[in-house]
């Protein structure tokens, strides 16, 4: 079956239909909210899926999809994963760092005002932070006594919020 053709009468009639409904502000808003990218239910997903299945697809098509992906960000393999890890490592990512402390020292409770894991994560919304006790900081240390695991609240005043002097809490 051939596209059809619109004759110029024909669009002309169709954007001041449009320009009308887009005049009133109830009617665009309206047509701004039914218009989602994801319409689809699940049930309606897993029907097309079950349809597609055991089609093949023709090189034109494959050839068409893959274009289509270029420049997409695609999900690393574990192998890059480990890669990309070690390079971290190496060069000294804070925010790496921390986590490799956490992983290793993590406690299940804040080490100056006692708050648990569960308090924490309620009450900020985040698990524990990681603070190194070392001066000058040196994040590569990873021994027990260079760091501390604390609640938000404890590592701000640890850190001191008002122009960064450390111990400036006295708790």
């Amino acid at each position: 079956m051939r596209a059809q053709t619109l004759s110029y009468e024909h669009k002309r009639n169709i954007s001041e239909a449009v320009k009308k409904v887009w005049a009133d502000k109830a009617k665009r808003k309206q047509m701004l909210e039914a218009r989602t990218p994801w319409s689809h239910t699940y049930e309606s997903k897993q029907k097309i899926s079950e349809t597609h299945k055991g089609k093949t697809k023709s090189k034109v098509h494959r050839i068409k999809l893959s274009e289509a992906h270029i420049g997409m960000k695609h999900p690393h393999s574990e192998e890059t994963k480990i890669k990309i890890g070690i390079a971290n490592f190496k060069y000294g990512c804070k925010e790496t760092w921390h986590t490799k402390a956490w992983k290793l020292f993590g406690l299940d409770f804040c080490e100056i005002c006692g708050m648990t894991l569960d308090e924490c994560l309620e009450t900020f919304n985040r698990r524990f932070d990681m603070h190194c006790t070392l001066e000058p900081k040196d994040y590569s240390v990873m021994e027990v006594n260079a760091w501390q695991c604390l609640c938000k609240a404890c590592h701000g005043h640890m850190e001191g919020i008002n122009g960064g002097v450390i111990n400036k809490w006295t708790y």
